[in-house]
């Protein structure tokens, strides 16, 4: 079965602004159809006066045109209103959004200082490589390599030969429900 590609929100309201527009272009032509073919029969089957006829014609025209003018006017005041909420909300997400970035950033230069400061060395590796991705001074110093050497490494060169089985075991097992969350 072939997927079809989710639409964004933005395409989706696209949409259906598109299908919105079309709408109501097709009800203001059926209503000035109806409204034009319905009152040109009451005229002519009410009014016998040539004059009386263009008259009221002239004055049915005006009143369409002022009528839909209105009808117009109320739905873009509408159609105003909704964007600016719709807007507003924008801006409040962003808000959102924005506080919480700085958070992040805040939270990760704080991780950074705790895991880069104090004598207690901290090796930071990926579990599906073992590949050495950060470490702190006191590892540098307890170890014996250069920070680069270090990063070039896995954590399985920082152990004996004889102690690597024990470690892929110990990696291969799953943590406790604890970590897990």
């Amino acid at each position: 079965m072939e997927h079809e590609p989710r639409r964004g929100r933005g395409e989706h309201l696209r949409v259906l602004i598109q299908q919105r527009t079309l709408t109501i272009v097709v009800l203001y032509v059926v209503c000035a159809g109806v409204w034009i073919v319905a009152t040109d029969w009451l005229v002519s089957h009410v009014v016998e006066s040539a004059h009386a006829v263009l008259w009221l014609s002239t004055l049915k025209g005006e009143f369409f045109v002022g009528g839909t003018a209105l009808l117009l006017l109320l739905h873009l005041r509408r159609e105003r209103r909704a964007r600016e909420a719709h807007e507003a909300r924008i801006r409040q997400q962003a808000v959102v959004l924005d506080a919480a970035a700085q958070h992040i950033q805040e939270s990760e230069e704080r991780y950074r200082t705790l895991f880069e400061s104090g004598s207690f060395p901290k090796v930071l590796y990926d579990p599906a490589t073992f590949a050495i991705l950060i470490v702190n001074d006191a590892a540098v110093q307890l170890y014996g390599y250069s920070r680069a050497e270090l990063l070039a490494m896995t954590i399985k060169d920082l152990h004996p030969p004889e102690e690597i089985e024990k470690l892929a075991a110990a990696f291969a097992r799953p943590l406790p429900d604890r970590y897990n969350a």
